[in-house]
């Protein structure tokens, strides 16, 4: 029906009136024409007007749509599977002048406003272009790409545009556009986007929805652009040459002919091609690749002959198809010849492979066509010497030089390399630049003379669009205005180049194509020379379209779908839309059906329907309610036969002719009819009160078929309504009938179609009763129709071929199927059908989709394996919904199958498959698309239901019921819940215990003892001192706090990030006196390194979920740097943040004045690069290590400090690339200035510092590589066990000089290389189980050594030693005591030594002891090891116990150094094995440690004792350790035993390098949440774990542990498998490895569950004593 929706006015004309700021109103742009001047005007400036236009496009060209897929998104080989409803929404583009108002219905998407173009806008119109996917890994912005960069350009991302813009990317290479290589438009399933074009005189502006816009230059003055399948297709603008005047604009040089303008500007393209003159268009198929040129060619392809033609004359390009083509065929582009005046159709073939050799033909040898090939690219790369051929003609190649030779004795080197035509042709094919070729169908004739309507036109207009006819066959219209023509081509017959291939000619003013009568078929509107409106579907189908208006219409515009705009005489434009589509489902799966049955009759059905639905109505139904689809579909199909009517069929041979019997078994039919309708709309009791038939009822209730109906298919007659006389047999009815019986079984079997059922299933009744079947009848009646409820209707004349197929019953066809058997029978033969996929779409239809559906999911759950079922489902789209909706004898095998599975699935499903199982945990775990696990989310800090069991006591509901902290702090997440806290630790209460003693913008309390007797200034001087023992712990806090607050704050990007004050008062108590230390008493750089660790702990808060970027990371930095800034470089290095910072940065953090900066920076830098060899950061390091320098360059003046980071950040950055100059300028770095050449009061402080961060770099670089990287020198070993104890392993006992003529033993000072070459040898041997290795680090083979070893390289050695037999580490004391060497134990049992050996040997002792107990916790480091623990804890109270003992001699006070080295190292040892724990025992222990205030207690052992405090509950227990290499490497930089003695002792270890510790972090943080409360829960689990035996064998024992989480787990790499212990949710069981789930669960740390119905969660009912119900 045609429908009007009312006046139109374009919405972008009205929102510029209403919205003045959306664009300039400007409609006018001044341009100089410059071809003036040369005749001597001074009329030069010119005005160009440009008036207003829109146009109207569809929202989607596709019928259907995925889900997933956004609007302006499609994929090349996949179709939807959901009705697309934006088939219903249209988006107009408004120009005004310079202004474009981009809507979409009744909405502003986008302005632009091009008022600084010299251009004027001469077309809009959408086109898709692919998308390349590929992520952005670097996401590196302008400045980080360097043309003289050898590794840069690798950081150029393939298929960037999408995300960034053609801006970002730059090919310092080539010129033009980027290779073909990461281009490629024809791959198979491709995503492609859809972009508005403008297109200006020579340029074409492309825009995308989400704000991405780029330019293409077009190397001429643009006629018209048409959009292709992919990209556009341009033609150039035709200038008669009288009349040729200077191109406006850019000023680029044109002519009229097609030549040399062209071959210039394509000279600039990547390919380097000079097109031929004849290339009159060009296409432009990605946005960041060149234009290409279209060739024509004849070529016959696939048994189509093409007409020979090449461009010898201008065209104009009118239109080309965009979609694809479901009857196969080729493209079509339709053009008009200039100069003749005729349209041309030609087809086009896009090339797939860009750098594929064309394929040879058979006699070719394959041996030739390789070699030739091969020396094509050999000639062009090298250049091949040409050879003088006297016989040739001198010929120039469009690859050869742009210096041609054009002696007579030139000959190219495409001569030389192709002597035959073959290979010529190969040659040039491979250098041919085009994408697409074009080959002409049709050309138009106009017999022996023109048109006189022609002669002395100067320009014809015309269009061309693409319709259907009946038959789906598609035709091209082309539409001549100037002639006032209409011409219709047959595509199918201009591809065999037949003569008759015009289906006709008629005169039309307007015509354009509208989705009228079918959903993927055009049909063709138009207004006839008359100006009457007609829609023609077929030539012989023209049917009248009627438009109530006052005003005559004048032309067709803007065809959107059904939806299309009247312009009428006065002006004005109505929208309208034309809908002869049927609507209803069953009417749609019918017309489907019978199209399955005959191809020959259904145009016809259809056609007839279509006729009497909207265009012939029914004479005398004035009374009627309304008239549906059901009815006209009846009609329309039993008109087709020669029927005659003898009443009602009774099931005799006696019918109900009387009019008594007619009148009984109407008021039956009205009986069964819609109760609720004759109750609510009549008014009768019931049903069974109506007692006549005379009341008006509307048949559209009446159960079974109405009198009317049929009264309506015997006196149908065809020629009253000038129809085709063309009548069914009953062979072909019989077809037919079969195809609805199909789609009567696929309604039968589904609960809501009922209704649909009954309609259908009487009107297959009546076609039995027409065929004389009882079988059927008898069938139709058990499903409970009435036989008495049809016509008695029969044959004219005709006998009726019975068929002796019984009904098909669906259910009886499945139970027919048997298991594990190929031997079933098909769909179509149980049907007895011949196929059951209509071959024209002419609407949507979802016939026979249930029941092959069904018969599918039966033949999988009959394979025997049940997986093939849900595989099936979702291959087909079928969900439980639809199973659901079927009866039960169907639905109930299916959905006890899917049960089943239920409580079994497994890992490797696909999303939507647990979906179906209505498992939505699993489907949400897969669905999470976590980079970082970040415990510190809302994720995980959701309260629990308050409904709980657990009783709580008064104390405990007011700490809960207490929300501030009772101390305020700068960060409100460091504060922890209580509920998260017990959810974390099982206990509350603590977490604000540790806040405060790390909190050093407190007031911290000492209690000083009165002292009555003291002068005042004698009290002052008591309080500075002790408030300055006090302060050196607050100045330690930073480490520990940036430990405690790890990734737990998300910065807010409109501030900067705050530093937390070091606030260096006391408060003394009795007195309560606030005691401020005089600041005099140290310089200024006294607190520059506590800055610095506060300035660290800042930046380490940043959670992994932040939106940072380069800009906020400048912004958090003023022009004049602190030492707090430094540090905040270094955690912005550590957790990666330093990557989005550009390059022309850097250099700002490298030249500031104060010194922490750059050392934060380097070493940040170094980290974030970690691993990568990343080409520029290695450059800028390079410049503080002067070994790296070029020689005789210009030595800086840097310090040891930023020398030291640098050395260790370049480790960093080649860490573990055995990189052999890396490594040998560390190892000479180790040993520079350890030798008596370089005294140390000639060395910069701090050069000790710099041997050790060599040792460790030299370990990074060579991390675990053990022998492998030993291969880089065969002395390598030997040299680093020269410079760890000063002799060589080559040369035992004896001294002598090294290769190199240095001294060795007493001309090393031991002091500076031996702990650096011990760290380095144990991490080049980390984890290698080397035993000859560990074996030459000795500790103390006899009692002599303790004269020349000094008592804490024994501790470093002890650690080494153990790194490199990792898995002979135990977590017990015997093994401790083990390492202590034998006489040491025997000769202190003794009680003959003196008190001067007795300390030696226990300083000895002491160290040794301290490193295995520090190589125990990095073994077990976030293992919770209870053993280990214990074996630490017991340590830690004997060391501890011995920092109060009395001190009489000097070396009791070395002895004392040790013990306090000791504890501070099982410190760290004791909260690696808890870290993240919150363990109780060792948390009274460190605030016993952290309460001790005395002089023994320097500024070192409050670092270690705050360290140890963060790491127990690091990141507020979110976090733990895990023991890789990296990992172990970074915790033996941070841990390192010998703390600073004050905030400036930076003389053997850099107090930067005590953050490192970050590389060890590692959150398995394991939380269950609740799928369906959306909320954690605590659920048992149990774990299969491996047996952590430090190495890998083959045979791994496997033990099994229950827990409760949430909760951390050990090391993912030791656990076997996860499952949920209990039956309160479904079950799930998780094999640890390689999966999308179990890297779904590792970086989240979720995992998600699903309670069971009628289960009360744990914190509901711990005990499983409630239900729900009560």
């Amino acid at each position: 029906m045609l429908q009007e929706l009312g006046q139109y006015e374009p919405f972008g004309k009205k929102a510029l009136s209403i919205n003045s700021h959306l664009g300039h109103k400007s409609e006018a742009n001044t341009v100089i024409d410059f071809s003036v001047l040369t005749c001597g005007s001074s009329k030069a400036t010119t005005t160009l007007h440009s008036p207003s236009f829109h146009n109207l496009f569809s929202l989607s060209d596709s019928l259907t749509i995925n889900v997933d897929t956004a609007l302006d998104e499609r994929k090349t080989n996949s179709m939807g599977k959901l009705e697309n409803p934006a088939m219903e929404l249209e988006q107009e583009v408004y120009v005004q002048g310079s202004v474009v108002i981009w809507s979409r219905a009744g909405y502003v998407l986008k302005t632009f406003d091009y008022s600084g173009e010299d251009q004027l806008i001469q077309k809009v119109l959408f086109a898709w272009f692919p998308v390349h996917t590929i992520s952005d890994p670097a996401n590196k912005p302008l400045a980080d790409i360097d043309p003289h960069d050898s590794g840069g350009e690798a950081r150029i991302v393939n298929g960037y545009w999408e995300k960034k813009g053609p801006q970002s990317i730059i090919n310092f290479k080539t010129s033009g556009s980027i290779n073909d290589d990461i281009i490629s438009t024809t791959e198979p399933d491709q995503l492609q986007r859809r972009t508005l074009c403008i297109v200006f005189e020579d340029c074409i502006k492309t825009h995308c929805e989400d704000g991405l816009s780029f330019t293409s230059q077009i190397p001429f003055e643009i006629g018209n652009v048409v959009p292709l399948d992919i990209g556009l297709l341009v033609s150039r603008k035709h200038v008669i040459p009288p009349k040729l005047k200077p191109k406006r604009g850019r000023g680029r040089e044109f002519s009229a002919s097609p030549g040399p303008s062209v071959t210039k500007d394509f000279g600039n393209n990547k390919n380097n091609f000079q097109p031929e003159t004849s290339s009159f268009f060009v296409t432009v198929t990605h946005p960041l690749k060149g234009i290409c040129p279209v060739k024509s060619k004849d070529v016959s392809h696939a048994g189509i002959t093409t007409l020979p033609e090449q461009f010898t004359s201008p065209q104009k390009l009118l239109f080309a198809t965009t979609k694809t083509s479901e009857t196969g065929r080729l493209p079509v582009i339709v053009t008009l010849n200039i100069k003749e005046s005729k349209h041309y159709i030609w087809t086009y073939d896009r090339r797939k492979e860009r750098k594929q050799a064309p394929r040879m033909p058979p006699n070719t040898p394959s041996g030739k066509r390789k070699m030739s090939t091969n020396l094509s690219r050999k000639g062009s790369k090298a250049g091949m010497p040409s050879t003088p051929n006297r016989n040739k003609k001198a010929k120039t190649s469009t690859v050869d030089s742009p210096h041609a030779q054009f002696h007579e004795d030139y000959v190219s080197d495409d001569e030389i390399l192709h002597e035959n035509e073959v290979d010529r042709n190969v040659y040039q094919e491979l250098l041919d630049p085009s994408e697409i070729t074009l080959r002409l169908l049709w050309r138009e004739s106009f017999g022996a003379k023109m048109p006189t309507r022609l002669k002395g036109t100067r320009g014809i207009e015309s269009k061309a669009f693409l319709i259907h006819d009946l038959s789906g066959q598609e035709l091209i219209c082309i539409f001549n205005k100037t002639l006032g023509s209409l011409q219709v081509i047959n595509l199918s017959k201009a591809t065999q180049l037949l003569n008759n291939c015009i289906e006709f000619k008629i005169t039309a003013k307007s015509a354009i194509p509208v989705n009228a009568t079918r959903d993927n078929y055009n049909d063709l509107l138009f207004l006839n020379g008359s100006g009457s409106l007609e829609l023609l579907v077929d030539k012989k189908t023209r049917l009248p379209i009627h438009i109530q208006t006052n005003q005559a219409v004048v032309r067709l515009l803007d065809p959107v779908f059904d939806r299309f705009t009247a312009l009428l005489a006065n002006g004005e434009m109505f929208r309208y839309r034309l809908n002869f589509r049927p609507e209803s489902s069953i009417v749609r799966d019918c017309l489907a059906a019978i199209n399955c049955a005959t191809t020959f009759y259904f145009p016809r059905i259809w056609y007839r329907f279509l006729k009497l639905s909207h265009l012939v109505p029914f004479d005398s139904d004035s009374d009627r309610i309304r008239i549906n689809e059901w009815e006209i579909f009846f009609v329309s199909l039993l008109s087709f036969l020669k029927l005659k009517k003898q009443g009602y069929y009774t099931g005799t041979k006696k019918t109900a002719n009387s009019a008594a019997a007619i009148k009984e078994i109407q008021l039956q039919q009205f009986k069964a009819s819609n109760t609720d309708y004759i109750i609510n709309k009549l008014g009768f009791p019931d049903a069974s009160s109506i007692a006549s038939c005379e009341y008006l009822l509307d048949e559209n209730y009446v159960q079974g078929i109405p009198i009317n109906w049929i009264e309506r298919v015997v006196r149908y007659k065809s020629e009253d309504l000038m129809d085709e006389q063309v009548y069914l047999d009953s062979f072909e009815f019989t077809e037919i009938v079969k195809s609805l019986h199909v789609v009567y079984e696929d309604f039968r079997i589904k609960k809501p179609m009922k209704m649909h059922t009954t309609l259908l299933g009487y009107l297959l009744l009546q076609s039995s009763i027409i065929l004389g079947n009882t079988d059927w009848i008898e069938y139709y009646k058990k499903n409970g129709l009435n036989p008495l409820f049809a016509g008695n209707l029969k044959f004219i004349d005709e006998e009726v071929r019975p068929f002796f197929i019984e009904p098909p019953n669906i259910q009886v066809c499945l139970r027919q199927m048997t298991p594990n058997t190929s031997s079933n029978p098909t769909l179509l033969s149980s049907f007895g059908v011949n196929t059951l996929e209509p071959s024209l779409g002419h609407c949507r239809h979802s016939y026979a989709r249930t029941i092959k559906n069904i018969w599918s999911l039966y033949s999988a759950i009959n394979t025997g394996d049940k997986s093939t079922l849900l595989d099936r489902m979702v291959t087909d789209g079928i969900t439980r919904k639809d199973i659901r909706i079927l009866i039960d004898p169907i639905a109930i095998p299916i959905l006890e199958v899917l049960n089943e599975l239920k409580s079994h699935p497994t890992l490797n499903w696909t999303k939507e498959a647990y979906i179906i199982i209505e498992r939505n945990d699993m489907y949400k775990q897969l669905q999470l698309n976590p980079t970082v696990c970040d415990p510190n989310t809302d994720t995980f800090k959701l309260p629990f239901s308050q409904d709980s069991d657990h009783s709580k006591s008064s104390d405990e509901f007011n700490i809960n019921c207490t929300t501030d902290p009772k101390n305020p702090c700068i960060y409100e997440s460091d504060v922890l819940n209580m509920e998260t806290e017990r959810l974390r630790f099982g206990f509350g209460g603590f977490i604000e215990k540790i806040r405060i003693m790390l909190d050093g913008s407190r007031i911290p309390e000492i209690y000083i003892p009165e002292q009555p007797d003291a002068r005042d200034e004698e009290v002052a001087a008591e309080h500075q001192s002790q408030v300055i023992l006090l302060t050196q712990r607050v100045l330690a806090l930073g480490v520990g706090r940036a430990l405690y607050a790890f990734q737990t704050h998300i910065p807010d990007l409109t501030k900067a990030l705050p530093f937390e004050p070091l606030v260096m008062s006391a408060k003394v108590m009795p007195l309560r006196t606030v005691v401020t230390i005089d600041e005099s008493m140290w310089n200024k750089e006294f607190l520059f390194w506590p800055k610095f660790h506060n300035g660290v702990a800042a930046g380490l808060r940043i959670s992994p979920s932040n939106n940072i970027n380069d800009s906020w990371i400048e912004f958090c930095f003023p022009s004049e740097l602190e030492p707090e800034h430094g540090g905040l470089l270094l955690a912005m290095g550590l957790n990666g943040t330093l990557r989005k910072l550009s390059v022309v940065s850097w250099y700002t953090f490298t030249i500031q004045a104060c010194e922490l900066v750059p050392v934060g920076f380097i070493l940040g830098l170094g980290v974030a690069f970690r691993g990568t060899m990343d080409i520029k950061v290695t450059k800028l390091l390079s410049v503080h290590i002067p070994a790296l320098l070029p020689i005789g360059s210009y030595k800086f003046n840097h310090s040891n400090m930023v020398k030291a980071s640098s050395l260790l950040s370049m480790g960093f950055n080649y860490m573990g690339s055995c990189n052999r100059r890396m490594a040998m300028t560390m190892l000479g770095e180790i040993g520079r200035d350890a030798y008596q050449s370089s005294l140390p009061l000639n060395l910069k402080p701090g050069y000790e510092a710099c041997a050790l961060a060599a040792g460790f770099s030299f370990g990074l670089v060579t991390l675990g590589a053990g022998n492998e990287a030993a291969r880089m020198d065969p002395q390598l070993r030997d040299k680093l066990y020269t410079l760890m104890t000063g002799r060589s392993l080559s040369s035992w006992n004896n001294l002598q000089l090294n290769e190199g003529g240095e001294p060795i033993m007493d001309k090393i000072n031991l002091d500076v290389t031996s702990a650096s070459a011990t760290i380095a040898l144990g991490l080049m041997y980390l984890k290698t189980e080397n035993k000859r290795v560990a074996d030459s680090i000795d500790l103390l083979e006899t009692k002599p050594y303790l004269n020349y070893v000094r008592p804490d390289f024994l501790l470093v050695r002890m650690v080494a030693k153990s790194l490199i037999m990792w898995s002979t580490i135990l977590p017990t004391d015997a093994w401790i005591d083990g390492q202590v060497p034998e006489f040491l134990v025997h000769d202190m049992e003794r009680q003959h030594l003196s008190v001067l050996e007795k300390e030696v040997y226990k300083q000895a002792m002491y160290n040794i002891i301290g490193g295995a107990c520090l190589s125990m916790g990095l073994r077990y480091a976030g293992s919770k090891n209870q053993d280990a623990f214990q074996c630490l804890i017991t340590r830690l109270d004997q060391f501890t116990r011995m920092l109060n003992t009395q001190l009489t001699n000097p070396q009791q006070h070395i002895t004392k150094v040790a013990v306090r080295t000791c504890v501070g190292v099982i410190c760290s040892a004791a909260a690696m094995v808890m870290a993240g724990t919150g363990n109780q025992e060792l948390l009274y222990r460190l605030e016993a440690l952290n309460e001790r205030i005395s002089e023994d207690m320097d500024y070192g052992n409050h670092m270690a004792v705050s360290m140890s405090l963060g790491m127990l509950v690091m990141g507020l227990g979110g976090y733990t350790l895990t023991t890789t290499n990296e990992a172990i490497a970074g915790l033996l930089c941070a841990f390192y035993p010998f703390y600073p003695m004050s905030t400036e002792d930076n003389q053997y270890h850099i107090q930067a390098l005590r953050h490192l510790w970050v590389l060890a972090v590692d959150s398995r943080w394991l939380m269950p949440f609740d799928v369906d409360n959306k909320k954690p829960c605590r659920v048992p689990m149990q774990l299969e774990l491996y047996e952590d035996d430090g190495g890998i064998t083959p045979q791994r024992k496997v033990r099994q542990i229950r827990i409760e989480a949430p909760t951390v787990v050990p090391d993912y790499k030791l656990i076997k498998s996860i499952q949920l212990d209990g039956d309160r949710y479904w079950p799930l069981s998780i094999q640890m490895g390689q999966g999308e789930y179990q890297d779904s669960i590792i970086k989240s740390g979720l995992i998600y569950v699903k309670r069971k119905e009628g289960q009360k969660s744990y914190e509901e009912d711990p005990f499983g004593k409630r239900s729900l119900t009560l």
